[in-house]
């Protein structure tokens, strides 16, 4: 997409994760745990690396990725799927 495109796409995304819905909240909550697959899976894992801890609920990913954005305004850079991946990455970097 477009840049603009792409700028809608994360803002939107932001919304959906910072509402006071279950619709909404639910909303990105499935799109962060499509890009943490894509990461486990192949599609990201040349770019980003991360290790889960058991038991991280969905609701605390979304509410680390919100406050990730709020606190990195300079990664609105990224595409949607870069700012969850590098929020993940960033939360969940892998122990060597």
């Amino acid at each position: 997409p477009s840049s603009a495109a792409s700028d809608v796409y994360k803002r939107q995304l932001y919304n959906l994760c910072r509402a006071d819905n279950l619709i909404d909240e639910a909303l990105c909550e499935g799109y962060i745990l499509g890009v943490q697959d894509s990461i486990y899976s192949g599609h990201l894992s040349d770019h980003f690396s991360i290790c889960l801890a058991e038991g991280v609920e969905p609701d605390q990913l979304r509410l680390q990725l919100v406050n990730f954005i709020e606190n990195n305004p300079d990664i609105m850079n990224f595409a949607a799927e870069g700012l969850v991946a590098k929020s993940l990455e960033t939360s969940y970097a892998c122990k060597n």
